[in-house]
């Protein structure tokens, strides 16, 4: 099975309004080419790295267990706050 799995690791830039709206442009426009999008806070990845590996097994799994389409997929929300 291909996942087409983009993970984005998300600094400061993304949570402003401009990147906001880059990043949901490019979401859009990756989804119709079929990939799902896990996006990740960066202070995440300084704060548990271990939480992040666990997040992206389990988003993994689920996308697999789904086999749903990347496309029909109407989120990209990670799964770490």
């Amino acid at each position: 099975m291909e996942l087409r799995l983009v993970i984005e690791i998300d600094g400061e830039s993304h949570f402003t309004d401009v990147g906001r709206a880059h990043d949901l442009v490019r979401d859009q426009f990756l989804r119709r080419w079929g990939y799902r999008i896990l996006r990740i806070p960066g202070y995440a990845v300084v704060r548990d790295d271990g939480e992040v590996i666990q997040s992206i097994r389990q988003f993994v799994q689920a996308a697999m267990a789904s086999g749903e389409n990347a496309s029909s997929s109407s989120k990209s929300n990670s799964p770490i706050a």
